[in-house]
């Protein structure tokens, strides 16, 4: 069985506890505190009920304007209702989230959350890599309904069954041949847990997902889909196969010493520096000597993963090409153990280019230190002349403070949009920043913003990252959440994260944007109406953005229209969680009071 509500979102309901999908640990404490909990089922409707036992704390069900169902304890310390669990629980609760014949697995990466099912493929790959799988799949081989067969998938929530007939007085054997016999049937299923009963869909199905201790699915394929070739064919095939190795490694080697008669794909760009391919190679001694041998005087930033210094590349050996002046720029240098954050970085700054993302010029990869005997890995940025946004809107100075009124402030957070959703749906593949802060968002010349930092590390965490130990591009919004509330207030989210719950009580108690005069950083000088009306929407934003539950977050599209628009969100916010998010101390690259790349 499964509820669905409005085609939003759809929960499987084998038991009583299994109606709203519970955080681990969470359903002994429902049976602790609950009896005669069950379903009970109508032709209009299913509905759920409990009655609480002796002593269990105060709790109700409540479904928002959202359509997030949840269930709310009363904490007596906090006398606060605090939430026990929720749906949806995940991307997949998402009612079609993978359209026709598409599969929804949670467990899978964020980029390959949606597959189709055995034999069939993506009905728009163009969409499927923007991640819109809405348009679902279509089938590889038609059906010839007399030699067709069947594949079994299991571990699955059925399909929607709106396009489904069912019948619990046939087993599985006779709903079987019934499917064969109706060359309209795409698929059979037992009706419940136990084998019996019968469901067929004669129409493309839909709302497919694994869960766990899931059910059976038979979905039809066309015979050769299904069926083994002859065992003759074998011995064919791999030869063939064999064949198909020689040729393709000749042609590589042959291509390979093309290229080095050619110049090879490594070629002299300037004294000690190669291109490869797209990406330009700088060897050590160069950056020693811009660097001044990474001397201290020229660090201008410090993290968990390595140091940036400010280096100076000569005219001729400048990686722009321009020989006519020496060329400033950023080098990042990896401690030994940030091998994997340079592969990383490396792989992320490839093909990410935009105007809000800072660039990456050259990259050096020494195998060893002659000295250490550690590898040297290091990375050469754009240098940024102005600093990071941490260096101003945390300042002790108040001139520094001031020096970002609030239309330069709008104008830095429209770019650092800009350059979030290009990651998430611009690039051509898609890339969770997972470190996003305001020691991480650099300033150039005409103060534009420009996302730095491209590592492993986590700055301002969200919920479902620790809670869960997953990360989704949600978790980027939440992290810009936090930023755009830091620039309006000039107050650090700190440890033990006290602005946001600052900021809700504000917008809670003065009923809305109310707040905002209030909140606004006292170094600053007062806005313009216009810049103030911008404020207000900044402020619910942000609060939208940290609320705690990501598949509730606005994506950054979405932020981007509601920051472009001079009306207010129609959406309220749901208060944020107030738990410690960070861990640790903020791991990437912190801003000193020089320069910083």
């Amino acid at each position: 069985m499964a509820i669905e509500w409005r085609h939003w979102w759809a929960i499987s309901c084998k038991s009583e506890l299994e109606i709203i999908t519970l955080p681990r640990g969470r359903a002994s404490a429902a049976m602790a505190w609950d009896r005669d909990a069950g379903l009970t089922v109508s032709p209009g409707e299913v509905t759920y009920g409990y009655v609480a036992k002796a002593g269990a704390p105060f709790s109700r069900v409540v479904v928002t304007d959202d359509g997030v169902v949840r269930r709310l304890v009363w904490d007596a310390a906090t006398r606060a209702w605090k939430t026990f669990f929720q749906a949806p629980g995940d991307s997949c609760d998402s009612y079609a989230k993978c359209g026709a014949f598409g599969l929804c697995d949670s467990n899978a990466g964020a980029t390959s959350i949606c597959r189709c099912v055995k034999g069939f493929s993506p009905a728009s790959p163009a969409e499927w890599s923007m991640r819109e799988y809405s348009g679902g799949c279509r089938r590889d081989v038609a059906l010839d309904c007399s030699t067709d067969g069947f594949a079994v998938l299991r571990g699955v929530k059925l399909p929607d069954t709106r396009n489904a007939s069912v019948d619990m007085g046939v087993k599985l054997d006779e709903c079987r041949a019934r499917c064969v016999a109706n060359c309209s049937c795409v698929a059979y299923a037992a009706a419940d847990l136990s084998g019996g009963g019968c469901i067929m869909w004669t129409k493309p199905f839909v709302d497919l997902r694994f869960i766990d201790n899931g059910q059976d699915i038979y979905q039809r394929l066309a015979k050769s889909e299904t069926g083994r070739p002859p065992h003759w064919k074998f011995p064919v095939v791999i030869t063939v196969a064999v064949v198909l190795v020689i040729i393709v490694v000749f042609v590589l080697v042959w291509a390979v010493k093309r290229k080095s008669r050619e110049g090879g794909i490594r070629r002299s760009v300037s004294p000690g520096i190669t291109s490869i391919d797209r990406i330009t190679s700088i060897d050590r001694v160069t950056l020693q000597n811009a660097t001044g041998n990474f001397a201290k005087k020229n660090l201008i930033g410090e993290g968990n993963y390595g140091r940036v210094y400010k280096g100076i590349l000569p005219a001729e050996s400048t990686i722009t090409g321009s020989r006519q002046e020496n060329e400033i720029v950023a080098v990042k240098l990896l401690q030994p153990s940030g091998t994997g954050t340079f592969v990383a970085e490396l792989e992320a700054m490839f093909n990410a280019i935009h105007v809000n993302l800072v660039r990456l010029l050259a990259f050096c990869s020494d195998n060893d230190d002659r000295h250490t005997g550690e590898k040297f890995r290091a990375l050469v940025y754009e240098y940024m002349p102005n600093n990071s946004l941490h260096h101003y809107i945390f300042a002790q100075n108040s001139e520094l403070r001031a020096m970002l009124d609030w239309p330069l402030r709008l104008k830095i957070v429209d770019g650092i949009v800009e350059g979030i959703r290009y990651l998430h749906v611009g690039s051509n593949t898609p890339i969770i920043h997972r470190d996003l802060k305001p020691s991480n968002i650099l300033l150039g010349r005409d103060w534009t913003p420009k996302i730095s930092d491209f590592g492993l590390a986590r700055g301002y965490t969200a919920p479902e990252c620790w809670q869960l130990g997953r990360v989704e591009p949600e978790s980027d919004v939440y992290s810009f959440g936090v930023i755009l509330l830091e620039m309006i207030s000039g107050k650090p989210n700190g440890l033990m994260q006290q602005l946001l719950p600052h900021v809700w009580n504000l917008w809670y108690n003065s009923g809305g944007p109310d707040c905002t005069a209030e909140l606004l950083d006292p170094e600053v000088p007062p806005p313009d109406e216009q810049s103030f009306r911008r404020l207000q929407i900044c402020v619910k934003v942000g609060l939208l953005c940290v609320q705690e539950s990501f598949q509730i977050r606005p994506n950054m599209s979405v932020v981007a229209d509601m920051l472009r628009s001079q009306d207010m969100p129609p959406i309220d916010p749901i208060r944020p969680t107030l738990r410690n998010m960070e861990v640790g101390q903020p791991s990437g690259t912190t801003a000193t009071d020089e320069d910083l790349t």
